[in-house]
């Protein structure tokens, strides 16, 4: 061997003489290595329970107290879901209601005249009131398409504005207001350049509040006599001797100059003999059955609303008469005014001989939050129909009139009412010319009163109760009010799972761990390795968990062997959920196994069961919520001393109760994950300790193998040095 060669033998050999010491004297430095993967494990295993065991207390809280599902009714029976939805909070109580949904919410939408693609509109500002929003905008003047971008700049949030090829030649604009309800309509307050104008949106036609047609298919009608309901007769309400019967108004009127009342009235002296022949039906309402007052439009229908006195192009206002009812037969009618209320309707029964006139009235909310009824003298009436205008601007102005009142105070008396209008012809309301869809509010009549709101939802319309409408009924609905079940077989489904994830955690935390060489290269396995991997170290996984999941599941195996607190939560859990609970049933439902949730049927093998997972058997399960859906809420949640309303005892209670007191700030779970991450901080230290040592340790020997090279050299020189000289003598 040459001397280079043999100097290069020796230089290899002797650093690896150098890692084989380095080595030896790294023992302490691997072990704090060990102690700090230990320790991050423990970090991630406490990370890992504390947030399944947050998400299970979450979960168990969610089944009593006032979050509990038990007590979030909901409707059922004929017509939810199709035509309504109801739910109802714990304030509700569980009792049938009746629903007619007479209209849904919708929102008004209209279009322009037809504009040649040549028009330009002038420059100008103006202002309008859009979906409750008042609005005051400039125009800087252009075509349609300019004005329509400018629209949607502007009232972009209320409304939506869209340009339609009427024909080759002509557009036209068509305004959509985005809110529903009547409140939120367009209006134009000011126009002075006439831009507005221009399109010939708007006409105006008489304002009109209420039109009524009588029908015994129509529930706003509540009858308040206990004798003599009313009939209704070819379009007529007839009410006998002590009749009185109420109509609800769907919406408050709101008493101005000009508000009248027109109403036809018959009455009939049943004392008489000739007249008493006709029978049941009134003679004024059998010569009415031919006079069909077609103008008339039902009460689903309301039409007009006090917002404006803008008339642009305005129409001429066509008097009562011939716009909304045809005037009966004169040989039957008679048409009387009368402007004076009278005293209120004697509750005392008329005598035979005497006549209570007090026959129509209303009730009325004063702006001091007071509520009147007052009723109108009706004069000169006989068994033909005859229209009384009954001014209705004497009442307090800025009343509210809510409801319309019928009454017969008369012991031998018929009355016969037809075509009540409210109305105010001395204003007239703006319309759309050319309307695609009237804005309208949602309309329901529950339980006999109407209700309306300007979208689709009611809220409390019954103490703790909403109704939600999607479309008109065919007539009264009736639901019941009932325990949500779909929403409790969310809830414990979701507790169950919880449950489940908290023990899968857990029964793999305080197993046996693999050995640290048998985790290595881990994060290298493909998906079938992995699997491999954990079957054989007893790890449970199923089709749905992820690589990542598996791959954390064991990395954490065995991270709290041996530890007692993380037994006892084990063992407390599965304990939770298989004793017994009191409800109102007793021991015939005192378990969850009684209602089919448990970890194993009954005969099921050990190996099926030990884990002490849940699982619901779901026949069994159905059948017993049906039947003891009280009794199933009291297993989660119930007062033990049943005394003070308190919930101290059931399943989720006490779950919530367990697993709060290792998850709370500075509980359990906190201070092992402080003394973790305290032994890391430490084990870095001595880490940091440990390098430095072996890194001196490493130069020192280095040092020691560079003065050896160094001499040995030397005296390789020197040994050719010596050789040169013996060969030159």
């Amino acid at each position: 061997m040459t001397t280079n060669a043999n100097n290069i033998y020796l230089e290899e050999n002797y650093k690896k003489a150098i890692d084989a010491e380095v080595q030896k004297k790294s023992q302490p430095l691997e072990s704090a290595k060990q102690r700090k993967k230990q320790a991050q494990r423990e970090i991630a295993g406490n990370e890992t329970l504390k947030e399944k065991l947050n998400a299970l207390n979450d979960a168990s809280r969610e089944l009593y107290g006032f979050r509990s599902p038990f007590t979030i009714l909901r409707g059922a029976g004929e017509g939810v879901g199709e035509y309504f939805d109801v739910t109802a909070n714990k304030s509700a109580e569980r009792t049938a209601h009746t629903v007619e949904v007479k209209s849904t919410a919708q929102n008004q939408k209209f279009s322009s005249r037809p504009f040649p693609r040549s028009e330009m509109l002038p420059a100008g500002s103006f202002k309008v009131i859009v979906g409750g929003t008042e609005k005051k905008v400039s125009f800087r003047g252009g075509s349609l398409a300019a004005f329509q971008k400018f629209m949607e700049k502007e009232l972009g949030d209320e409304m939506k504005c869209t340009l339609v090829q009427k024909d080759r030649e002509n557009q036209v604009m068509v305004f959509d207001v985005l809110k529903a309800g009547i409140k939120n309509r367009f209006s134009i307050i000011e126009d002075p350049d006439g831009i507005m104008k221009s399109f010939d949106l708007f006409t105006a036609r008489r304002n009109v509040f209420i039109e009524h047609t009588f029908s015994p298919t129509n529930t706003s009608l509540t009858q308040e006599s206990r004798t003599n309901a009313p009939l209704f007769v070819n379009d007529t309400l007839v009410l006998g001797p002590q009749g009185k019967s109420s109509l609800a108004l769907s919406r408050d009127v709101t008493v101005a100059s000009g508000l009248v009342m027109n109403v036809f009235i018959a009455v009939r002296d049943l004392s008489k003999p000739a007249a008493a022949a006709s029978g049941a039906a009134s003679a004024a309402a059998t010569n009415m059955e031919n006079n069909t007052a077609s103008g008339v439009l039902s009460f689903d229908r309301l039409t007009g609303v006090t917002f404006g006195d803008i008339t642009l192009n305005a129409e001429p206002i066509i008097p009562y008469g011939e716009w909304a009812l045809p005037k009966p037969p004169a040989s039957n009618t008679n048409d009387v005014s009368t402007n004076m209320p009278g005293p209120p309707a004697s509750n005392v029964a008329a005598a035979s001989n005497t006549f209570d006139n007090g026959l129509i009235g209303v009730t009325y909310a004063d702006t001091n939050g007071g509520t009147r009824e007052v009723f109108f003298p009706i004069t000169g009436a006989t068994d033909k129909l005859q229209r009384y205008s009954i001014a209705l601007d004497i009442l307090p102005k800025d009343a509210s009139v809510k409801k319309v009142i019928f009454n017969n105070n008369n012991a031998d008396r018929e009355v016969t009412y037809r075509s009540l209008v409210i109305e105010n012809p001395r204003q007239a309301e703006t319309v759309a010319k050319n309307s695609i869809q009237e804005a309208e509010n949602a309309r329901i009549v529950i339980d006999g009163v109407p209700v309306d709101s300007d979208k689709n939802e009611f809220e409390n319309v019954v103490a703790g109760v909403t109704v939600r409408v999607k479309k008109k009924t065919d007539g009264p609905k009736t639901f019941t009010l009932e325990p949500d079940q779909e929403l409790v077989v969310g809830k414990i489904v979701d507790f169950i799972k919880k449950y489940n994830a908290a023990l899968t955690h857990l029964n793999n935390a305080v197993a046996i761990p693999p050995a640290e060489k048998d985790l290595s290269g881990i994060d290298d396995l493909k998906h079938s390795d992995l699997r491999d991997m954990a079957t054989r170290f007893g790890v449970e996984f199923d089709d749905d968990t992820t690589d990542n999941e598996l791959r954390r599941r064991i990395q954490l195996r065995g991270v709290f062997n041996g530890a007692f607190s993380i037994n006892s939560l084990r063992q407390k859990m599965r304990d939770i959920v298989i004793v017994s609970y009191p409800t109102r049933f007793g021991e015939s439902l005192s378990l969850l196994a009684q209602v089919g949730i448990s970890s194993g049927k009954i005969g099921s093998k050990w190996d099926d069961v030990r884990s002490g997972y849940l699982a619901i058997e779901e026949k069994v399960f159905l059948e017993k919520l049906e039947k003891y859906v009280d009794g199933i809420g009291d297993l989660f949640g119930s007062d033990a001393e049943g005394n003070d309303g308190t919930i101290d005892n059931g399943v989720g209670f006490r779950m919530s109760d367990l697993v709060a007191s290792y998850t709370k700030s500075r509980g359990i779970i906190d201070s092992s994950l402080a003394l973790a991450k305290d032994k890391v901080k430490a084990e870095d230290l001595k880490i940091t300790k440990e390098e430095e040592l072996l890194g001196e340790f490493r130069k020192k020997r280095e040092m020691d193998y560079g003065k050896m090279m160094s001499e040995m050299k030397k005296s390789q020189r020197m040994q050719r040095q010596f050789n040169m000289q013996q060969k030159n003598e």
